[in-house]
């Protein structure tokens, strides 16, 4: 249903604009953006994610901005623009550390890990992913330590390290 609910974002994104409510719009701009990852639609959700950081920064939402650069980040990567990706990544990084958003940072960490691992240096790789898996214990998110064991398992894998890749 992620091109019915297209349809509904742009009337809902209408109507939030002829009413001036910038923070819902700000949010609006963010779920048409999840929206458009989800049907491939990469160009217009780099597009919407921008719209919102743009308003995100009028209302000093800077948690917003965080999510939304983390996004951004993944389509550049899926578009294959590892440069940009990792520029969004690291600009969402900065902003969760000084939040001292340990959640966001953790995420983030875990992205450009994973990305690092993907080719780019695996090395420096599974530092960030060690990073975040200790940071994932430590707050007790195991979503997020399921996610940083993962991607360090792959690079493992992919580093022909199997038994390392098992544990």
């Amino acid at each position: 249903e992620n091109k019915r609910a297209g349809k509904y974002f742009s009337q809902a994104i209408t109507m939030l604009q002829e009413n001036n409510l910038k923070e819902d719009l700000a949010a609006a701009y963010s779920y048409y953006g999840l929206n458009g990852i989800a049907t491939g639609d990469y160009v217009g959700s780099i597009e919407n994610f921008e719209k919102s950081n743009v308003l995100s920064k009028e209302q000093n939402n800077q948690i917003q901005m965080c999510e939304n650069n983390l996004y951004l980040g993944r389509n550049y990567e899926n578009m294959g623009n590892n440069a940009k990706a990792l520029e969004y990544y690291q600009g969402a990084l900065s902003l969760a550390k000084n939040m001292k958003k340990e959640r966001l940072e953790t995420e983030a960490t875990i992205f450009i890990g994973a990305l690092y691992s993907d080719g780019l240096n695996p090395k420096l790789g599974s530092e960030y992913l060690a990073k975040a898996a200790a940071v994932a214990e430590e707050i007790q998110d195991t979503s997020l330590l399921i996610s940083s064991y993962t991607y360090i398992a792959n690079n493992h894998y992919y580093n022909k390290e199997y038994i390392l890749a098992l544990k």
